[in-house]
């Protein structure tokens, strides 16, 4: 390999290390992690509450129209959380 190539190679991987999507603090990390988890969490249950709303035909009455409703909208506000969240983490 010529010392060019490898002095590229070098720079390649301490800019990698040095990048802002290197996270060596653990708190950091775990916090990203428990975050996705909770996202991922609500949009799995969210979405299941509104299925089964709009499948079973046995329960179209008001109460059913209000947890649809609570549904979306927490859907609504978990997709606009990661965003200023994550940018809060780094």
């Amino acid at each position: 390999m010529d010392p060019a190539e490898l002095e590229m190679m070098k720079d390649l991987e301490r800019a990698f290390h040095e990048s802002r999507y290197t996270y060596r603090d653990p708190r950091t990390a775990a916090l990203i992690g428990v975050y996705a988890l909770v996202f991922l969490l609500s949009i799995v249950g969210n979405s299941l509450v509104i299925v089964i709303i709009r499948l079973d035909r046995s329960n179209r009455g008001v109460d059913a129209y209000l947890m649809l409703n609570l549904a979306i909208a927490d859907l609504l506000g978990t997709y606009s959380t990661p965003p200023p969240t994550a940018r809060r983490c780094h």
